[in-house]
């Protein structure tokens, strides 16, 4: 991999842990919910050949602090831009995976002279459809027994829904076993999701519909075709809304393109990023 430098930011208060790697134009990679930032590990050398590549843990995940409460949307959004202002950025553009290409599009709603480029992946906040575990963990006491069980089947190295580290990786697994084992690991994912699902699905207050046309920043959409977790057909959707926004999906590939089709998702973002095509 790309030497990477692992560093913390102060950003409203919190400490904030982000890898840095490459130069030039400037990329910030956002994880989703129950996520790290180990979950860009294959796509970071790839965009580091021609790009500043920034890869971050929202306040609760990974190695960041979390602060007596999980942010809101809003509130993540304005963390983003505050951790552009601690790295003396003023623009760069966005990646984000599931709930983190949420906050990378609520940051792009409300800052849109931050940002270059956006690429949302199996985004969250594009529509009502949610799978059914996600519905499950809104419901009280249910949702922390389910997330508890897969930190302790995380923590053995056994499948589950937070981290199955593919290959031989066993500083990566040693790593990451660390941020599962966190304390308040349960208590975010819990919070993070009752904020934005019901047991009807996404909650109207995150579903960002009747926005996507001010979009003013070139995006592209991409999905996995076998997500079960949220439908391709959000993509869609988007795609339509967006002003010339564009829409990749892949074959054989579920909710985390990043890890599943490493080859074909940096490929995708390399030119998206470079020169606006995938």
């Amino acid at each position: 991999m790309t030497s990477v430098a692992e560093n913390v930011a102060p950003v409203h208060g919190l400490r904030i842990r982000y890898w840095d790697a490459g130069a030039g134009a400037p990329v910030v990679l956002v994880h989703g919910i129950g996520a790290s930032l180990e979950y860009w590990r294959f796509t970071i050398d790839a965009l580091a050949r021609n790009n500043r590549v920034i890869a971050l843990d929202l306040p609760g995940c990974g190695f960041s602090e979390r602060g007596p409460r999980v942010p809101t949307l809003d509130e993540t959004a304005d963390l983003m831009i505050g951790f552009l202002d601690a790295l003396d950025l003023g623009r760069a553009s966005f990646v984000g995976n599931s709930l983190g290409g949420l906050v990378c599009l609520e940051t792009a709603l409300r800052y849109p002279d931050r940002l270059d480029r956006l690429i949302l992946s199996n985004s969250a906040g594009l529509g009502h459809e949610v799978s059914v575990f996600w519905r499950l963990v809104a419901v009280p006491g249910l949702g922390t027994a389910l997330i508890e069980l897969n930190r302790w089947l995380a923590l053995r190295e056994m499948i589950n829904l937070f981290y199955h580290p593919r290959g031989s990786e066993p500083e990566l697994i040693a790593r990451c076993k660390e941020w599962v084992a966190r304390p308040d690991l349960t208590d975010t994912i819990v919070s993070a999701a009752r904020s934005g699902v019901d047991l009807r699905g996404q909650r109207p207050e995150i579903i960002r519909l009747s926005r996507l046309s001010e979009i003013r920043a070139p995006t592209l959409l991409v999905w996995g075709r076998n997500d079960w977790i949220i439908p391709p057909s959000h993509g869609e959707v988007a795609r339509r809304l967006i002003p010339d926004a564009r829409l990749v999906v892949l074959d054989r590939c579920g909710h985390c393109p990043q890890l599943e089709q490493p080859d074909a998702f940096n490929e995708i973002a390399v030119a998206f990023l470079n020169d606006g095509t995938p």
